[in-house]
């Protein structure tokens, strides 16, 4: 049922313990707060590096002040280089998941999301790939057909 789910944005689905999940995929609703946490998170990190420079060198080259420049240029909004390349991050990898979980299972905290990827990693990076995955492209030949 994969592509049909994905062709109907139902997201894909896993199970963890004696549950089963669903994955939204990419929903408007997951996309702003990814985008959001994206934008905080260049914000801290700005603020965390300014201790590393002297007086001098912020007035000339704050950190902060190019993270706020991207943040309002849209650096962080969805399908934009920073925001595909930060899914190579398992810590920003996580948080997507956790939010596209959470759409199902509001009752989901950060904490299970963490116990998953470290106990059935696999699984719910391959959910998330189905879930993700373009509706109208090319299905996957499954793992170990050769086609002859």
């Amino acid at each position: 049922m994969g592509a049909t789910a994905r062709a109907l944005g139902m997201g894909a689905q896993f199970e963890f313990g004696d549950k089963t999940y669903t994955l939204s995929g990419w929903t408007e609703y997951v996309k702003g707060q990814y985008e959001q946490y994206l934008e905080r998170f260049a914000i801290r990190k700005a603020k965390q590096l300014r201790e590393y420079f002297s007086p001098t060198e912020l007035a000339d080259t704050d950190p902060l002040d190019g993270a706020r420049r991207d943040v309002t240029s849209g650096v962080y909004s969805f399908g934009q280089k920073a925001f595909r390349d930060s899914l190579g991050s398992v810590n920003h990898l996580k948080h997507a998941i956790y939010l596209q979980i959470e759409q199902n299972h509001p009752e989901v905290k950060k904490e299970l999301v963490d116990r998953m990827f470290n106990e059935v990693m696999q699984d719910v990076v391959s959910a998330y790939m189905e879930a993700d995955s373009d509706p109208n492209g090319k299905t996957p030949a499954p793992t170990g057909v050769t086609g002859e």
